[in-house]
């Protein structure tokens, strides 16, 4: 039952990302701001990898493939998304800054 509802989530949050225009402008500011390279490429990648990994899932098929893939773009969220919060800087550059305080 946790696997179809886990699966459930991400087919779900996939789908809202490729109907719904603020959501995926969402993803798209959030990469942007995290400077992700090739941002754009990943803003229409991410949505189609969780449906199609998260249908995967519900059905059970290839499911360590499709759960490592997941975990990957949960781990990317959550740091781009902790990141971001941090001020005064924004995204991946504040990485880079606390990198050169360190040298």
């Amino acid at each position: 039952i946790a696997r179809i509802f886990l699966g459930l989530f991400f087919t779900l949050s996939g789908v809202f990302k490729l109907l719904d225009t603020k959501e995926y402008e969402k993803l798209l500011k959030t990469l942007q701001e995290a400077h992700i390279p090739m941002y754009e490429f990943y803003a229409h990648l991410i949505p189609w990898l969780e449906l199609v990994c998260g249908v995967l899932i519900i059905v059970g098929f290839l499911t360590t493939l499709a759960s490592l893939i997941l975990f990957v773009i949960l781990v990317i969220a959550l740091v781009t998304e902790g990141l971001s919060s941090l001020s005064p800087f924004k995204g991946m550059q504040a990485l880079h800054l606390e990198q050169l305080d360190e040298i």
